[in-house]
């Protein structure tokens, strides 16, 4: 053991001897050694630094070190490590011995000195993503990003544009941090279910006092305040503030900072469709105006494009809100009414095929901001002709139902929530006040289709069994032909309806619908 040489402890390797006193090493010698070693390894990073890879890594003690952990050592449990039980072998000339014994040593790769505990082990960004931060943040791009964007490419080119804005401005993450922890608090997953309350209030008003610290340091900077990042971050502690009590402050926040910068030029259609949702969940809410303004169309797209794009899409697709325009509905609708109807059918057609259809950057853009802006068509135009809804009761039921519609579309709306509590007490009012006893006559196929959606968004709330019952007395005195789940679906294509978004949904709505109605032939 004397001749070993210890100033070159990365060439050592500790191999055992005796096979038969190796097996009866106490555990309680090795978990001490594995503790010394580690707590030695730590010293060294904290003081030196993380150490260059080498070939060989010194992750064994020197001699000194086993004798220091014997001295340190439980007396009753511990004895003494002897010469006889390990040896230090030199690398560079193993004699023929080492050689066999080197056989079951195990075989040590390069390794890399990154921390585990961090997100972004690279260091590319400027903030830290702790271990306590980690579940928040990935819940946003990995449980909830799954549902507003299902479609791979969509979710990439989202992912790939706002995690390097998070990682980038403190003042978003934290605001982000701040909404997902309130989303975690509120309900467990993306999917619709009970609520079940978890105590995030702690870290969701930690994150909230923190965005709004790192706000504050952007905001004194006239550069910085008009970056995409400053406005995203303002729009998420808008979208908590909605979420929570109602308040408008950090909405009227991001319309002065759009009043400054000159509006959305220059910020990505991802930004501009999730700032613009934020402000219809406040307009569905409030029962008010839109605060934010429509957005500036900066492509417009060509009959021509249009008739392309349709003739290149899949049926089912082709025939969205067809039965909404069909000749007998026009008589129920005002003319300012049926030319927004006309106008959302060709935005929704190339909207529901983005991802999918081969469209240009530009054209995704400009069909972006067009959805935005119908919207936001549809959620003011109560307010900006109130003489149509006393004179057309169904054209204020289909109103809402279009907007119901656009939310529950790669949006995440649990009916738990508030803006859903609002928009199916508004619809189950609209639909009393048209004449329901003749299901609208020869406009019962739309009717339909509006109460599909208000069974859809008052999943596990007490709407849901009226919703339902109304279908079944359709199903019973209205539909003709299939009544099954196809004959149903059927309908729905005429109508707004996706089946990637809502098939799932609506079929359990119908097979309850279908349950009700073979109970009632019962009696």
């Amino acid at each position: 053991m004397t001749d070993v040489d210890v100033t070159r402890p990365a060439q050592l390797l500790f191999l055992p001897t005796n096979t038969a006193v190796f097996r009866k090493t106490n555990d309680h010698v090795r978990r001490i050694i594995n503790r010394h070693v580690q707590r030695r390894a730590q010293r060294r990073r904290r003081t030196d630094g993380p150490p260059p890879p080498s070939l060989m890594i010194d992750v064994f003690p020197s001699p000194a070190d086993i004798e220091e952990i014997v001295t340190d050592a439980d007396p009753v449990t511990l004895r003494e490590v002897t010469d006889d039980d390990v040896e230090f072998l030199h690398a560079p000339s193993p004699s023929p011995e080492s050689t066999a014994l080197a056989v079951v040593a195990p075989v040590f790769q390069p390794q890399t000195y990154l921390d585990s505990s961090r997100m972004d082990p690279f260091l590319t960004s400027q903030l830290t993503i702790t271990p306590a931060v980690a579940p928040i943040y990935n819940r946003y791009f990995i449980d909830i990003m799954s549902v507003f964007e299902p479609l791979h490419q969509e979710r990439e080119e989202y992912n790939s544009w706002l995690v390097p804005l998070t990682l980038k401005e403190p003042a978003l993450l934290y605001a982000l941090l701040a909404c997902m922890a309130y989303d975690m608090e509120e309900v467990p997953s993306a999917n619709f279910g009970p609520v079940r309350r978890r105590d995030m209030l702690g870290q969701r008003v930690q994150y909230q006092l923190l965005a709004i610290e790192a706000l504050n340091r952007s905001l004194s900077n006239p550069a910085l305040a008009l970056e995409a990042t400053t406005l995203l971050a303002v729009h998420f502690l808008s979208w908590q503030e909605n979420s929570i009590d109602g308040d408008s402050v950090h909405l009227n926040g991001v319309k002065r900072l759009l009043a400054l910068r000159g509006g959305f030029k220059g910020i990505h259609r991802k930004e501009i469709e999730t700032i613009m949702g934020g402000n219809a969940w406040h307009a569905i809410r409030t029962r008010s105006r839109p605060i934010l303004p429509t957005v500036l169309d900066d492509l417009p797209m060509s009959e021509a494009r249009f008739q392309e794009i349709l003739d290149g899409s899949d049926p089912c697709v082709a025939k969205n809100s067809a039965q909404l325009l069909s000749r007998s509905m026009r008589s129920y609708f005002g003319a300012d009414f049926w030319a927004l109807l006309q106008d959302s059918r060709k935005v929704w057609i190339c909207y529901e095929q983005i991802g999918t259809f081969p469209f240009e950057p530009l054209e995704k853009r400009y069909i972006s901001i067009k959805r935005v802006n119908i919207d936001h068509r549809f959620l003011s135009y109560a307010l900006d002709h109130p003489d149509d809804v006393e004179h057309s009761p169904i054209q204020e039921v289909v109103r809402l139902a279009y907007i119901l519609y656009s939310r529950a579309h790669y949006g995440i709306v649990q009916p738990s929530s508030v803006v859903a509590r609002a928009l199916v007490a508004d619809l189950k009012y609209a639909l009393e006040q048209s004449d329901l006893r003749s299901f609208w006559n020869d406009a019962s196929n739309v009717l339909l289709w509006v109460l599909f959606l208000g069974a859809h968004m008052s999943a596990g709330q007490v709407e849901r069994s009226w919703f339902v019952t109304a279908m079944c007395k359709i199903r019973s005195d209205k539909m003709r032909g299939d009544k099954s789940w196809f004959g149903a679906r059927r309908v729905l294509l005429g109508c707004y309806y996706s089946d990637r978004v809502f098939m799932e949904s609506l079929k359990r709505v119908w097979e309850e619908v279908e349950t009700l109605a073979g109970l009632l032939d019962l009696y």
